[in-house]
């Protein structure tokens, strides 16, 4: 695993609090003695299925520091290096001393609402996908950090684990593992991580691994010895079989074989990766290595690729998909990005702003085109390729989130609310021009990381109904299975979600920056196709004016 000493001060907590959920050692562990170390993540009953660092919200693209998987349930993790007394509340800004804790993309220093904007696009995105766990916010101090001044209020819990007032966690990194161990056991199983896991595009290994198995990294710790390494792998496997001691022979045989082949495919990679094979090992395998590299010097490298070249290229080519992703498909949602390309082929006399576009992809991939031209010059050629699709698409998807309120049974209709309707100016003699006189229009924002993003979408086919209590939204149903759709409500008297699907054509848009220098994009544009759709069962319930795309 990394040396945490390799790495620049603004990663090293990151990376320390991944180790430590991975495999139980901290910075301060790793430097003492291990003779008698016990893990506490074992010791306390919880079971870590992965721990990624440095992902993006797939919606938003915002940066999470960490995101833990265990059988206790899903958390997004913030990390904050800093020592000192901490003090702050639910809402207002945190300090340690009389220093502001630095938050990025929020106006004050409130670690809360930092992690609020990383938890809810995520967790909007897994629940579309009928992923029905929630996530815990959990910001992780380091030990020499005093928490004791901050107030517990509202959702914010210090030192304790979640319950239904508590939502968010503060703790320091060495009591992690007895929070989680104060939670109910066996809320999300293995193949539930693994779902998770795969819809963010995460790469983990196998849950039953060596690694895995003996929460030990395979090659071992780079800031350790060897010997200490084998001590701390030893110790590992002790405490891994002190919990089949109680069990028939029988079973504890069947638990403590994968725990010695784990501990020896381990203690192998150990021995590779830090040249202690041992001197018969090497006296026997140097020769033949040399052996084998002359054969693949001779042709054998070039046998294997043409042999292999389609995998080869597939690979590439999957890599390659992965840093340039296809923001604009066949079906195009209508993102920031999308905007601003459709700008830019509006106003072909202004010229794109590469830099801003640039920002709608991974930070990896804008990484790895500052240090490599060849990479850079295909990062370009990609957005001016989607300048050139965009300005060929006559229609675009918005997905707008509401609630399905009232049925009126004697007019067999339903009830929106959550949607914001404007009222449209318009020509008052002729009513020509855009905007018709007196048409209601709907306005909705984009979500984007680094720019302010509307949409205003006009010739909207729902009925506005003015109440005391609102404007609201109607569609006609018919009275065939509306029991079965109210069924699906959360509780008496809630209301129903559900997703406004529209299909909209471009009009006008209009791009710029604020009078504080954030990028602005907006565009108007008519609705062609309108689909409401229940979030619990994705079912259709109305369609206006059915797609030809």
């Amino acid at each position: 695993m990394a040396s945490l000493k390799s790495l620049p001060a603004s990663e090293r907590f990151e990376e320390e609090v991944r180790q430590f959920c991975l495999t139980g050692l901290s910075a301060g562990t790793l430097a003492q003695d291990h003779a008698e170390w016990v893990d506490p993540f074992v010791a306390a009953g919880v079971v870590v299925y992965f721990y990624e660092r440095n992902i993006y919200t797939p919606v938003g693209q915002k940066e999470i520091d960490g995101f833990l998987a265990t059988d206790r349930g899903f958390f997004v993790v913030e990390c904050k290096n800093v020592s000192g007394p901490v003090s702050g509340t639910l809402n207002a800004s945190w300090q340690v001393g009389k220093e502001p804790i630095l938050v990025s993309g929020s106006s004050h220093a409130n670690p809360i609402t930092q992690i609020k904007n990383r938890i809810g696009p995520l967790a909007a995105f897994l629940r579309d996908r009928k992923v029905p766990f929630y996530l815990t916010g959990l910001i992780v101090f380091p030990d020499d950090a005093d928490l004791s001044r901050l107030s517990e209020s509202g959702t914010l819990s210090v030192h304790e684990p979640p319950n239904r007032d508590h939502s968010y966690v503060v703790t320091c990194l060495s009591r992690v593992p007895g929070i989680l161990g104060q939670m109910p056991p066996g809320a999300v199983t293995p193949a539930d991580a693994a779902k998770v896991a795969k819809l963010l595009g995460l790469v983990v290994s196998d849950f039953d691994s060596p690694e895995r198995l003996l929460r030990f990294p395979e090659g071992g710790f780079d800031d350790l010895s060897m010997a200490q390494n084998e001590r701390i792998l030893d110790r590992k496997r002790d405490q891994a079989k002190e919990s089949s001691l109680a069990l028939p022979e029988e079973a504890r045989d069947a638990i403590i074989r994968p725990i010695d082949d784990a501990r020896a495919s381990l203690l192998t990679s150990l021995r590779l990766h830090n040249g202690r094979g041992g001197a018969e090992a090497r006296g026997l395998l140097l020769p033949l290595l040399a052996g084998f590299l002359l054969l693949l010097l001779m042709g054998g490298t070039v046998t294997w690729y043409y042999q292999n070249r389609k995998e080869v290229l597939l690979i590439q080519k999957k890599n390659e998909e992965q840093l340039l992703p296809e923001l604009i498909g066949k079906d195009p949602e209508l993102t920031p990005y999308a905007l601003l390309l459709l700008f830019y082929s509006q106003h072909p006399s202004i010229p794109p702003d590469k830099d801003l576009l640039s920002l709608a992809f991974p930070l990896k991939t804008r990484e790895k085109a500052k240090v490599e031209p060849e990479f850079r010059k295909k990062f370009r050629a990609r957005i001016n390729e989607d300048m050139k699709l965009v300005s060929t698409i006559s229609r675009f998807k918005v997905s707008i989130s509401a609630t399905l309120v009232r049925y009126d049974s004697g007019r067999n209709t339903f009830y929106l609310t959550g949607i914001l309707p404007v009222r449209l100016p318009g020509d008052r003699e002729n009513g020509t021009g855009l905007f018709p006189t007196g048409q209601i229009g709907v306005a909705t924002r984009l979500s984007c990381p680094f720019c302010d993003s509307q949409v205003l979408l006009r010739d909207w086919p729902l009925k506005a109904s003015v109440s005391p209590r609102g404007i609201f939204f109607s569609f006609p149903y018919p009275p065939g299975d509306v029991s079965g759709i109210i069924a699906q409500a959360p509780c008496a008297g809630c209301g129903i979600p559900v997703h406004v699907n529209v299909w909209m054509a471009p009009e006008a848009v209009d791009a710029g920056r604020t009078s504080s220098g954030k990028p602005f994009v907006s565009m108007v544009g008519s609705v062609k196709v309108l689909s409401i759709v229940l979030d619990t069962d994705g079912r259709e319930l109305y369609r206006k004016n059915p797609p030809s795309i």
